[in-house]
């Protein structure tokens, strides 16, 4: 047994040895893997993922969640909602820069901005060149195979080229035209602000964009019996994000005051159409019954004018939310608590957009960075 244990301590201290005359290499491996891990963590796009939360109109009932709960749900997540979601981000284009080999997208940040011609089909899908030559010219550079063009106007896809290659140099401010493109170059910001190696642009159908943020979105209830729905998306630009997120309760509040509208002006209608079969029995009835028939066509009268008022104050309310302008609290809100809920959501939205665009990096909205 002991030239066994002998045997082994004399392998184990040869394997060492050789281990030990070739200690560049694991000095090689360890450097090139602290390398990796540093230009890892040093260059690849950091994930954030953001939340927001709505109170639904309905209270859960005992065992199991409300219809209401899950017809808010998949009004959120319908392709009628997103689409008018991204209509109102502006999002069928997205601008990009590249420095030291590195894309990154420019939310918000670009220096310049395009202008497209709805009124002509667009190439799709492919990168965009721009190059500030100086105060007075401009570049733009297309070069892609298999190139989609689009009908944004119709949002249908109507030719694809098999190869694109453009290079025009053009004067500041003036548009681009050709068969396949239309689009006018906004510059704002002077030339020194292009200090990055490329700028690039991307068009996008309306139908790819709906379908990447319906991708990413995730609606559900906080937990079983709870009313609170949370949405939770991710990205690299958190601020897209936030947005896409502001912009889908938004229309969602908005749709749902256009419904309360509705429902108030059948009422109205029901109203103005019982006084009238009330106007032609008094006319006919006994003199002992005019009496009551008038009273009640009073009584319907004054709810007639009460739901006016009631109506008045919604439309009031959803032209300020068509405007983004600030309202303060009604007596609608009072007689509505689901109403109430919904613009508390609202006021809430409002708050976070003004921190955002104010540069406040504090925001209410819930973002954390992924692992």
């Amino acid at each position: 047994m002991n030239n066994s244990f002998r045997n082994g301590s004399m392998n184990l201290k040869r394997i060492l040895k050789g281990l030990l005359r070739r200690w560049y290499i694991f000095l090689f491996t360890l450097s090139l893997t602290v390398g990796a891990a540093y230009l890892y963590l040093r260059f690849a796009p950091s994930t954030y993922i953001v939340r927001a939360t709505l109170l639904s109109n309905e209270q859960p009932v005992t065992g199991g969640q409300t219809a209401s709960l899950e017809d808010d749900i998949a009004q959120l997540t319908s392709y009628k909602v997103l689409r008018e979601t991204v209509g109102r981000m502006n999002g069928q284009v997205t601008y990009f820069s590249r420095n030291h080999f590195i894309t990154r997208e420019e939310y918000h940040e670009s220096p310049y901005r395009i202008q497209l011609d709805s009124s002509q089909v667009q190439l799709v899908n492919v990168p965009v060149y721009i190059n500030l030559i100086d105060r007075h010219l401009y570049q733009i550079r297309i070069a892609g195979r298999n190139v989609k063009v689009y009908d944004l106007l119709r949002d249908r896809q109507v030719d694809e080229l098999p190869e694109v290659n453009i290079t025009r140099t053009l004067r500041v401010g003036q548009p681009y035209r050709d068969k396949y493109l239309g689009l006018t170059v906004l510059f704002n910001q002077p030339p020194e602000m292009f200090y990055k190696d490329e700028y690039f642009f991307v068009i996008n159908s309306l139908e790819e964009r709906v379908n990447a943020f319906a991708s990413k979105l995730q609606v559900k209830p906080r937990s079983e019996q709870s009313r609170i729905i949370e949405l939770t998306t991710r990205g690299s630009v958190p601020a897209k994000e936030k947005d896409f997120l502001n912009t889908l309760l938004a229309v969602y509040l908005g749709n749902e005051l256009q419904h309360k509208n509705r429902a108030v002006e059948e009422t109205i209608a029901f109203i103005d159409q019982q006084l009238g079969v009330s106007g032609d029995s008094a006319g006919n009835a006994p003199a002992a019954l005019k009496g009551g028939v008038n009273t009640t066509e009073n009584a319907l009268q004054e709810g007639r004018v009460q739901v006016a008022r009631r109506i008045g104050r919604y439309e009031a309310l959803l032209q300020n939310l068509k405007n983004e302008e600030d309202f303060v609290a009604s007596d609608t809100e009072d007689e509505d608590p689901e109403l109430s809920s919904l613009l508390k959501v609202h006021r809430k939205l409002v708050e976070q957009k003004n921190a955002l665009q104010s540069g406040d990096q504090t925001s209410p909205d819930k973002i954390e960075k992924e692992a």
